[in-house]
């Protein structure tokens, strides 16, 4: 047997987690330049200019934490991303991110 085809299911997973990280859209928080001290699998994080550690020189990437450790998703023009935190939708564009759409307002209530 190839070396590759042993085991395929875990690059099948791993594959699996970096789809889930780029089509699910989401991010923890506004860019970073640090990754955590104790991620959770599945969350994800958009790596800030000047990054340290695990994500040093990989600035505006998408940094996903997977099981296999992190997975650095390279954006590409029209990526769109939810940061939870805030709420704020995000696009890729023109070599930077930039606020799409702004936080949801709450709505007012008329008596």
């Amino acid at each position: 047997k190839n070396a590759g085809q042993a085991q395929k299911e875990i690059t099948i997973n791993e594959c699996w987690q970096v789809l889930d990280a780029v089509v699910a859209g989401a991010v923890e928080e506004p860019a970073r330049a640090d990754p955590p001290n104790a991620p959770a699998v599945g969350t994800s994080y958009i790596v800030a200019t000047g990054a340290t550690g695990a994500w040093a020189g990989q600035d505006d990437a998408i940094a996903a934490f997977t099981p296999g450790g992190w997975r650095i998703i390279a954006p590409v023009d029209g990526l769109c991303v939810l940061v939870k935190s805030s709420g704020e939708t995000l696009r890729y564009a023109n070599g930077g991110w930039s606020i799409l759409l702004a936080a949801p307002q709450p709505a007012i209530t008329m008596l």
